[in-house]
């Protein structure tokens, strides 16, 4: 299955708290304007945009600001995390198929990696 994903890596814009764009576009604007060139050329492309609402008695069908914000840092690390579970995934498999010094596969870089994504993902990295 082809990925048809935006590729990664992906980051919170420091402007706006809630919304996950490529890193590479972290000092462009976000929004849009009428011509497609200006648009592609400065405006971030937008991953996703986490609205939260500030009134706690409209929280029914929406998230908190907190949540939103929760919920934007997970997404941001999702490239991250596929990355380094995929590695972690793999290295397990190739330790499962060999003999005991298959245990080689499963180095310290590995693990680190999925530590720094779980950390990324929770708003720490």
């Amino acid at each position: 299955m082809p990925e048809s994903h935006t590729p990664g890596p992906w980051a919170i814009h420091p402007d706006f708290r809630t919304t996950v764009v490529p890193a590479s576009d972290t000092k462009k604007k976000v929004g849009g304007c009428i011509d497609p060139d200006t648009e592609a050329s400065e405006y971030a492309k937008v991953i996703c945009n986490q609205m939260g609402n500030r009134y706690p008695e409209y929280h029914r069908s929406r998230v908190s600001p907190e949540e939103a914000r929760a919920n934007a840092q997970l997404i941001a690390a999702a490239p991250d995390l596929l990355v380094a579970l995929e590695a972690l995934a793999k290295a397990a498999f190739m330790a499962t198929c060999e003999d005991d010094a298959g245990l080689h596969h499963l180095d310290g870089s590995l693990i680190d990696a999925a530590w720094k994504s779980i950390r990324k993902a929770k708003g720490k990295e």
